[in-house]
């Protein structure tokens, strides 16, 4: 699209800053190949994993269409659920203790293993491949929630089972996707989640295939990385609340600016509870994503300053009307780099219709337009400054 106003420039621009954010596709092709290479590992017959008859799928930011290359030096986190049906007396521990036993039979698996998360078995894989696996063991527990797809997953610092259901949680996601333009059975739209079933990683969209939404939620995370580079990262805002907020916040606007706009506005109303301290999981009312705050309140704190600077620096976007304003301010959103590589691209665009003569302009503010429109074809740049004959 040829940006024709400052508002569709700054649409054009952000969404190539957003889209050059995106994983490379070699890492995340690699990063699917050791996911089905676990996947097959855990489902091996014979073993004792393998006869709790383990259901992997893909979750996060990367089942959600929301993944970001990671800032720096860390990782992209590829968050996997296997989910078992072990026999009922067992407790928390000994299903995970179990399936890290498992993956210890395998001499690999068994030095990449980290076991100091709390809810999840970690496989890091070398610096050269950037990234790792979450494996987050989850006992069946369909019962606990309307959409037929909860689980229970072992926190290893309560010692015990908790709720949560990430296929339901997809599922709620796709359908803010679609709001609230037409009536839609919700329960309906759950359906397809109620059966577990090994599930191949979903490709991650393309840029004509995401939503505002999508967007919207991948400038905020990138922000967020940001904010809280380096030793602050730990209290950096988790991407489900984030998420989560988004996703509760967004009517479906159409424009990307529209959907930046109203959503970085509204998303500070959509907690669950007067104080704004409970981030509930849509599709599980006894899983909050908030959890940690009571006994850690500075990471709420964290996500209010952050809320604070990034509503600041989107309204710096909105009231930018000049090139350079809206280079500055679009990189305070997302950084030097994919604000250079937004600008690059669309010079490259521009170049390229001029070098062609479909780009031109109209009357004596010298508005692009294509050519078709009447416009008068500009022409072709060389590096020497003359023009093409």
């Amino acid at each position: 699209m040829i940006p024709t106003t400052p508002t569709q420039l700054k649409v054009e621009l952000l969404k190539a800053a957003v889209e050059s954010l995106s994983i490379p596709p070699g890492m995340y092709e690699k990063a699917v190949e050791r996911y089905e290479a676990v996947t097959s590992f855990l489902d091996k017959p014979g073993t004792r994993v393998a006869s709790w008859h383990p259901s992997q799928s893909v979750q996060g930011s990367a089942a959600l269409g929301l993944a970001i290359r990671p800032l720096g030096k860390e990782d992209f986190d590829f968050d996997v659920s296997c989910e078992v049906a072990p026999p009922s007396h067992l407790t928390s521990r000994q299903v995970r203790d179990e399936v890290e036993k498992r993956l210890r039979e395998d001499a690999n698996y068994s030095r990449m293993l980290n076991t100091e998360k709390l809810r999840c078995l970690r496989l890091d894989y070398s610096e050269a491949e950037r990234f790792h696996l979450d494996i987050v063991v989850a006992r069946i527990a369909r019962w606990q929630s309307q959409t037929g797809s909860a689980v229970q997953i072992p926190d290893k610092a309560l010692e015990q089972w908790v709720g949560s259901d990430p296929r339901g949680y997809i599922a709620w996601f796709k359908l803010r996707q679609m709001v609230i333009r037409r009536a839609v059975n919700e329960m309906a739209a759950f359906s397809n989640v109620k059966k577990a079933e090994a599930a191949p990683a979903p490709e991650q969209p393309k840029a004509n295939e995401k939503v505002p939404l999508q967007w919207v939620i991948q400038l905020m995370k990138r922000h967020r990385d940001l904010m809280f580079e380096g030793n602050q990262s730990h209290d950096a805002p988790i991407s489900v609340i984030i998420t989560t907020l988004a996703a509760k916040a967004y009517q479906g606007e159409e424009d990307i600016i529209e959907a930046l706009k109203n959503v970085t506005a509204r998303m500070v109303d959509q907690f669950d509870d007067a104080a704004k301290t409970v981030v509930m999981n849509p599709v599980l009312g006894s899983e909050n994503f908030a959890d940690k705050w009571p006994k850690k309140p500075h990471r709420r704190i964290a996500f209010f300053n952050w809320h604070t600077r990034f509503a600041q620096d989107v309204q710096s976007l909105l009231t930018a009307d000049k090139i350079v304003g809206i280079g500055k301010a679009l990189e305070t959103l997302v950084g030097a780099n994919p604000k250079s590589a937004a600008f690059s691209k669309q010079a490259q665009f521009i170049n390229k219709l001029q070098g062609a003569q479909s780009l031109g302009v109209i009357g004596s503010a010298a508005t692009l337009a294509p050519t078709y429109l009447g416009a008068k074809p500009m022409p072709a740049h060389t590096n020497f400054g003359r023009e093409v004959t």
